[in-house]
């Protein structure tokens, strides 16, 4: 505001980019001789331009005189910066907001669009309203970027409440402690969980993997799987039988096979080995109390794992895997999708006296452990129950890790119970999966 002695003079910024008014302004012989008119050309790309918070920040900068020569051209009311492409009030960026992505049909004027919107009258006819912010040069395509924005943002810190990266160090004696501790946080969900087609597919993908596992790793075999062991050395490497079963089913897994070799190769040497007992309970007859993965196989029983570890581990292992026998009864797929969130879980095998590498893309191992978590759980919950789920849940992360540390006993005591010399007889995959 600039004062004289009787008369008052108001200076007023008009910033437009329809170049209607912008001639209107040129050719106007009513201006007075104090009147000055500035014309800016601007930039032909202005896509980067983002709303209100930047431009805000930018006029901000030149100080708090500058922001009150800014004037809504929609309905003429004092403007802080730039919304969706115009300068414009709070109100009009909200009253556009609400409305821009609207049917046109719900919106209409009884007065055939002929309304004048100002300060005054803007709440008076929402239609013209709308018209007037798309015609002065409100975008409909900025407003549904920062929908899409808010969603994404939505989608992850939800994701982030609901399945949270596990610690490398601290994750197993957290969930040892408490295993509800890794269950996704589904009271915070704001809908229940649901399946479409696709998950569909993909479990019944998964499911179909698993049974095909036997006839890709046929050729690949360096065991004979019809031939019993006698001795500790040939147990050991009959052990490759199953390991190369369960590698010919996780090939089949899109996400894993997405990987660099070198992921794929810390997986599979870090993680494989200790899913052989939990694959068991997909493969357990309860009518003969045996493990066998085809009809053609020497079934293991008791009698053999005992005379391989001892009867001190097998009464060990017993109260472990029979809840994991429990739950394939139930339903299998929840084992063979609980077989893929271990196989992608990022250092939750690593043994105390091993130093496990960094994966060379961190992140693609994450999103991928994260969908078949989401993918399990959505389809325990919506198959079972939330009650169910999370009992289920529960006891699979419980079960494995009471496993993975009896493993580590296992191994520890097998491989100072095999003589050094015997040792070099290991079949050379087994050795680098026991970490011999």
């Amino acid at each position: 505001m600039n004062s004289s002695t009787n008369l008052k003079q108001r200076r007023v910024m008009l910033i437009t980019t329809d170049e209607k008014i912008i001639e209107q302004i040129c050719t106007s012989n009513n201006l007075s001789s104090s009147s000055k008119t500035v014309i800016l050309e601007s930039e032909e790309n202005n896509n980067d331009l983002s709303d209100s918070s930047d431009d805000m920040e930018s006029m901000n900068q030149e100080g708090t005189s500058t922001t009150k020569l800014l004037v809504c051209v929609i309905c003429g009311s004092s403007a802080l910066g730039r919304n969706f492409g115009v300068i414009s009030c709070e109100s009009c960026k909200l009253f556009f907001r609400r409305n821009a992505l609207k049917n046109p049909a719900t919106l209409s004027c009884r007065y055939k669009n002929t309304c004048t919107v100002t300060l005054e009258t803007r709440r008076r006819c929402s239609a013209c309203r709308l018209n007037k912010c798309l015609k002065y040069g409100m975008k409909r395509e900025r407003l549904i970027k920062a929908e899409k924005k808010s969603i994404e943002r939505r989608q992850c810190r939800e994701e982030r409440t609901n399945i949270s990266p596990i610690n490398e160090q601290n994750s197993q004696l957290q969930l040892l402690a408490s295993p509800d501790s890794y269950l996704p946080q589904t009271s915070s969900r704001i809908q229940r969980a649901v399946l479409n087609s696709d998950d569909l597919q993909r479990i019944e993908m998964v499911q179909t993997a698993f049974e095909k596992r036997i006839e890709l790793a046929r050729d690949n075999l360096l065991w004979n799987p019809t031939v019993h062991s006698t001795n500790l050395l040939e147990f050991l490497n009959s052990r490759s039988v199953p390991a190369m079963r369960l590698v010919a089913f996780f090939k089949q897994i899109r996400e894993f096979t997405e990987l660099s070799s070198e992921d794929k190769f810390i997986l599979t040497k870090y993680n494989l080995m200790p899913l052989i007992v939990p694959s068991f309970a997909l493969s357990f007859k309860k009518d003969t109390k045996q493990v066998i993965e085809t009809n053609t196989d020497v079934p293991w029983d008791e009698s053999a794992f005992q005379q391989a570890i001892g009867t001190n581990y097998l009464l060990q292992i017993k109260p472990i895997f029979a809840p994991l026998v429990e739950i394939v009864q139930y339903d299998q797929k929840i084992m063979q999708l609980f077989l893929i969130v271990l196989f992608l879980s990022k250092g939750l095998s690593t043994g105390e006296d091993t130093t496990e590498p960094i994966l060379r893309d961190y992140m693609a191992v994450y999103r991928a452990h994260n969908f078949y978590t989401e993918l399990l759980w959505n389809y325990m919950e919506v198959t079972h129950g939330i009650k169910v789920a999370y009992r289920i849940f529960s006891k699979l992360i419980f079960q494995y890790l009471r496993w993975l540390n009896l493993r580590r006993t296992i191994a520890l005591d097998v491989q100072q119970s095999l003589p050094r010399t015997e040792q070099s007889n290991i079949f050379p995959v087994m050795q680098s999966l026991f970490h011999i």
